[in-house]
């Protein structure tokens, strides 16, 4: 990347047509390209959110003869070598971003390359990862940056010349163009970057070093929606930031958090539950002895809130079970996109073979559970459920 030139005068209607760039992959090229995957995954049946977005970008870096990877947690990046690796963070929230700033920066800073979007901060709420790099993110309330707000979706209207973001290249004569949303504006309060890219009225593309790796931010993700990602050279940003890498893609929303239910609050939660439940049993239980012996009218109150009681007993027990076999289940979906749509037999054979267990294993914890266990009951399944999962393998970096 390159700093930012003079603006120049463009005739809007030159901007989206094919330009040659000098480089190993042209303008023309790339929108080209583009265009067919995007057109391609539109006709699919893959209506997952976010999903036509990756799709397409996969497989664009892949006709450029990159090797791109799909991952899902942050512990299956592998370990950073300068300069060959490239992760995208695409429609992650800021909130995870920042809650695991310490693992990606570190990430970067063993030598990985990390292209991500500042987020929609709203103003005053703490950035912990911008923080970290001294950019700060402004949202723009100044009358000549509103009136270059980009134009919704599908928009008939043209968009202004001034809204566009310009890239200036060494030894380039014609800039590459973006289309960013300019109610957002990247500040460098520290001077830290080495490269950026303007509109007219702010500054949406910053690059930096850190350690031995690098942070190319955004300001927002817009270039790269469905509806803009084939337009302009947003395509070909994708090849110039990630070209002679290994690019790794992570796209889910809650791809930052744990990647195991037994490590999430659901599962802290569910545990004081029941263990609240068990309590307020035994207390109950005792209680009834008592008034057995005290009086017919309080033993028989005594009896029904110990009969309903035993019920809430029951249904987190279930309701626990339940949830720790729909974990298992997500978790070979991402082996398998259809392992819902599959029969049950045929789920289970695909567990056999994924942790090795015998068939009679994954029937015993994969069946749905009875209205009331025992404790002893209870615990066996639970430590069934947790053997099977630790079977299950990680799904490949080279899965798509």
């Amino acid at each position: 990347m390159a700093s930012a030139a003079p603006e120049q005068v463009t005739d809007e209607t030159q901007v989206n047509a094919p330009r040659m760039l000098k480089q190993m992959l042209t303008s023309e090229q790339a929108q080209y390209s583009m265009q067919s995957m995007v057109a391609k995954h539109d006709s699919s049946t893959d209506t997952a959110p976010a999903r036509p977005m990756t799709s397409a970008i996969a497989a664009f870096l892949r006709e450029q003869d990159l090797k791109v990877s799909r991952v899902f947690q942050l512990d299956q990046l592998p370990a950073a070598r300068r300069g060959q690796h490239s992760l995208f963070l695409l429609n992650i929230q800021p909130s995870l971003i920042n809650k695991h700033t310490a693992e990606l920066l570190n990430w970067v800073r063993a030598g990985g390359h990390l292209i991500v979007s500042a987020g929609h901060a709203t103003e005053g709420q703490a950035q912990p990862f911008l923080q970290q790099l001294g950019i700060d993110l402004q949202l723009r309330t100044d009358p000549a940056s509103r009136s270059a707000k980009l134009s919704a979706p599908n928009a008939v209207s043209p968009i202004p010349l001034a809204a566009l973001t310009r890239l200036y290249l060494e030894n380039e004569q014609s800039p590459a163009y973006f289309m960013f949303n300019t109610d957002y504006h990247l500040e460098d309060s520290d001077n830290r970057s080495h490269a950026w890219a303007n509109s007219a009225h702010a500054t949406h593309i910053l690059q930096l070093t850190y350690g031995d790796g690098m942070v190319t931010l955004l300001s927002d993700l817009t270039l790269w929606h469905p509806h803009y990602i084939a337009q302009y050279d947003h395509a070909w940003l994708l090849w110039y930031l990630s070209q002679d890498t290994e690019v790794m893609l992570l796209d889910h929303a809650q791809a930052l958090g744990s990647s195991s239910f037994w490590e999430s609050s659901t599962a802290v939660l569910y545990g004081v539950i029941f263990a609240l439940s068990l309590g307020a049993l035994g207390w109950t239980v005792r209680y009834v002895a008592r008034t057995r012996r005290s009086g017919t009218g309080a033993h028989r109150l005594a009896k029904a809130q110990l009969q309903a009681l035993t019920q809430l007993s029951y249904n987190s027990q279930r309701r626990l079970l339940l949830s720790l076999q729909k974990d298992i289940q997500q978790h070979a979906q991402r082996h398998d996109p259809d392992f819902f749509e599959r029969v049950v037999v045929d789920q289970w054979q695909l567990l056999r073979q994924l942790s090795g267990l015998p068939i009679s294993s994954i029937a015993q914890c994969m069946r749905p559970p009875p209205q009331a266990l025992s404790s002893k009951s209870l615990i066996k399944q639970m430590t069934a459920l947790r053997q099977l999962r630790k079977t299950l393998p990680e799904p490949r970096l080279d899965q798509s």
